[in-house]
């Protein structure tokens, strides 16, 4: 099975499109591409053919989605069978429709409702998600981004569950504001990621460029300024808002890539892989979380994470519905 670890605005552009959706901005760039990009064209009459096909399925009372896959590979087929040349990419590319068609219902879609569009990711990561005041957003696995296909009146406002990353575009009469469960976030124009998985004890702000203001919704919307290198967070725990003069190092691994662990509790370094590799880790003996880890990890997969952790701190690996750490622990 083929797994997307990203998807580009490009294709949410596409859809947008097809479904008549489209603010005019968007319009016009879906145009602009059109024009001047070869490879966005390709992808543009593949997505529309596979949209066309989805269109005529849905008309049906009964979608049978695994129907639907083997066709596409029954054509496919067929094609081959013609001719072994220029078809070829027509062949990957019929392959590659019928994983969409399972993993885009599996890891991310899109809800339009009348005047809002709901964006969820579940187990992808969606990149350069474009709204309509030119604002681009990452949204990480696990999160939903709500907002208005037009932003109007004084603010521009979404809504926000999960983790993203925010390059707001520059309003300073507009300001823009990020909404969560127990915080809200107001800013006219910089660079910030926003932690605010509601199953966390903390929401945290991590600031790039420029500044931000981090309002709390349950203490008499107190805030606090946040800077360029700073991190800002609201604890349900202690019901308060804190400020750090510097960046945790792992705030932008689900986008870089990049884990980094120093003198870090294995019990504090396990939450962090469990949000990296979306995995459930349970500690069977407290003195396993004791240990201390020391390591960086590029990319690597967690079946090379899991062994490095099993040689470094003399403990046993169980796998289930989870990863197990038992054992005597540390060394």
């Amino acid at each position: 099975m083929i797994d997307f670890e990203k998807h580009t605005y490009d294709e949410i552009l596409i859809i947008k499109h097809l479904s008549n959706q489209a603010s005019e901005e968007e319009e016009f760039l879906l145009h602009e591409k059109l024009t001047v990009n070869e490879a966005f064209q390709i992808t543009y009459f593949e997505m529309k053919e596979v949209w066309e096909t989805s269109q005529a399925l849905a008309a049906s009372e009964n979608i049978n989605i695994e129907k639907a896959i083997i066709n596409f590979k029954a054509k496919a087929n067929k094609i081959e069978e013609v001719s072994k040349g220029p078809s070829r990419k027509l062949i990957i590319w019929f392959s590659r429709v019928a994983a969409l068609l399972v993993l885009g219902l599996l890891t991310w879609f899109i809800f339009f409702e009348n005047k809002s569009i709901k964006i969820t990711a579940t187990s992808a990561i969606l990149s350069n998600i474009l709204l309509p005041d030119g604002t681009v957003v990452d949204l990480n696995r696990n999160s939903q981004l709500e907002y208005s296909k037009k932003f109007t009146g004084n603010t521009r406002e979404v809504t926000l569950s999960g983790e993203a990353f925010f390059k707001v575009k520059e309003d300073k009469q507009k300001p823009f504001i990020i909404k969560t469960y127990k915080a809200y976030v107001k800013v006219t124009g910089t660079s910030f990621d926003v932690n605010a998985y509601q199953d966390q004890e903390r929401i945290i702000v991590s600031v790039i460029a420029g500044s931000v203001l981090l309002y709390s919704l349950t203490d008499n919307q107190k805030s606090i300024s946040v800077s360029a290198g700073e991190t800002g967070s609201l604890s349900q725990k202690e019901n308060g808002l804190f400020k750090y003069t510097k960046l945790d190092p792992n705030y932008n691994a689900w986008r870089s890539g990049s884990l980094v662990f120093t003198n870090m509790k294995l019990s504090e370094a396990i939450n962090i892989l469990h949000q990296y590799y979306n995995v459930t880790f349970e500690i069977r003996d407290k003195n396993i979380g004791e240990c201390r880890l020391t390591a960086t990890f590029n990319k690597q997969p967690l079946e090379l994470v899991l062994k490095m952790l099993e040689i470094s701190f003399n403990i046993e690996i169980i796998k289930s519905d989870k990863i197990i750490l038992t054992g005597k622990g540390c060394l």
